[in-house]
């Protein structure tokens, strides 16, 4: 395997979250070419990947050459830590390095509205108008030019470039996933007998749709003094896969449900627990946030393993929800999102799967309306804390003002003062 495979496999791995043997790939890739530029970047974005140290990210790629990729890393770390003009600047200088590619300019686009007469506009029709683009590349330009047509209240060419992105896009081979994934939880839970479980950690996990308005929570829980925010965790996904397929193999003779049914003892859960604590805490202290819309799926696994956790459920309108994931570039794992039809289909999988966790966890979660957190954010804030067991502090209402890095598109969004604009932003886009 060539040092460049090596890389390309660490990314893999890396995305599943595999992080240790994405490490050990790019390490074998530095081993083979150590002044492979790929093999820098790709190790020095581990940092970001794996705990969301956009500082230090940034740092392992200062003294990297200014190419093409070192710059694109520089400029999407800066936009994720706020530093837009900084962050504008560079993604510049990455399009005028590589004029072809789509990456420089959605980071530009992802930094703030694009006003007309922006010079991205017609830098990205070039690129999706090329013939010889390939068609991921023009599937981001697309979005990027549905993303600028809609900040212009042109719903007409908005939607024609956000339906031709995702056109280009794979359609998702694993929705069944859902589909199963419901089905399961639905047999596994309520638990026969559920375990007493205390691992001696607070933690607030924060679940619903993608672009229903998690991150704003969690920047609003981020502002108080008594909790750390965790970000978008992969862990509890990863160790909930693990724990089902450990289950079944240990009863082979046993129903997938009775079998996944049994495995849910004390100590198995407090290995689960105790090895997710110290992936996810690492030294920070009080209260946890762990942002991660696709919990949903292990919200059971997850009040057996922290009974004392606060759960909060954003819900939106399913139009304005469904309508912000279709117009995103999401980088991976949620190919759902590429298909309208798949897109409702998982909607709906998501809706039924919260009726259930409200049935056999009552009074575990927490619904919190978008609509509502945008119109009157104190309460709303309030409601949360209160939920969490936490006093009010003023700073709750002010999430725009919280430091830290930002891992989703809502990086720019997230540091404007809270407002309703997004509301009813499907409609227009309605036939």
């Amino acid at each position: 395997m060539t040092a460049a495979q090596l890389v390309t496999k660490g990314q893999r791995l890396a995305a599943r979250g595999q992080f240790g043997q994405a490490r050990a790939a790019y390490a074998q890739a530095l081993s083979r070419a150590p002044d492979l530029v790929a093999a820098h970047v790709a190790l020095a974005l581990l940092s970001w990947e794996q705990a969301q140290d956009a500082d230090g990210a940034l740092a392992a790629l200062a003294p990297l050459p200014p190419d093409f990729s070192v710059l694109q890393a520089r400029a999407a770390l800066l936009s994720r830590l706020g530093r837009f003009a900084e962050a504008r600047q560079i993604a510049w200088q990455a399009h005028l390095l590589e004029p072809t590619h789509p990456m420089p300019l959605l980071t530009l686009a992802e930094t703030g509205p694009v006003p007309p007469g922006d010079p991205l506009i017609p830098a990205a029709h070039r690129i999706a108008d090329a013939p010889d683009t390939p068609a991921d590349q023009r599937s981001l330009a697309h979005t990027v030019l549905g993303k600028a047509y809609a900040d212009q209240n042109d719903p007409a060419r908005a939607v024609l470039h956000v339906q031709m992105a995702n056109d280009l896009n794979d359609a998702d081979p694993h929705l069944d996933r859902s589909l199963a994934l419901l089905t399961r939880n639905r047999a596994v839970y309520p638990l026969p007998q559920p375990p007493e479980m205390d691992l001696g950690k607070q933690m607030i996990f924060i679940i619903g749709m993608p672009r229903s308005g998690t991150t704003l929570v969690e920047r609003m829980l981020g502002a108080h003094p008594r909790i750390a925010m965790g970000g978008e965790r992969q862990e509890m996904g990863l160790l909930s896969h693990a724990f089902a397929r450990q289950a079944v193999q240990a009863a082979p003779d046993l129903t997938p449900t009775a079998a996944i049914q049994r495995f849910h003892t004390t100590p198995n859960l407090t290995a689960l627990g105790q090895d997710y604590l110290t992936r996810v805490v690492q030294g920070r202290k009080g209260w946890v946030t762990d942002k991660n819309p696709a919990n949903i799926w292990a919200t059971g696994l997850i009040a057996s393993v922290f009974p004392d956790a606060a759960i909060i459920h954003l819900q939106r309108d399913p139009l304005d929800c469904c309508w912000s994931c279709y117009r995103a570039a999401f980088r991976a794992g949620l190919g759902f999102t590429n298909r309208q039809t798949s897109l409702g289909l998982y909607f709906r999988h998501y809706h039924a799967m919260m009726a259930h966790w409200h049935q056999v966890l009552p009074g575990r979660i927490l619904n919190v309306a978008y609509e509502a957190l945008v119109t009157d954010p104190n309460a709303q804030a309030r409601r949360i804390l209160t939920h969490c067991g936490l006093d009010w502090h003023p700073d709750c209402a002010h999430p725009d003002r919280t430091p830290g890095p930002v891992a989703t598109a809502s990086a720019w969004q997230v540091r404007q003062p809270i407002h309703g604009g997004s509301v009813g932003a499907a409609r227009p886009m309605v036939p």
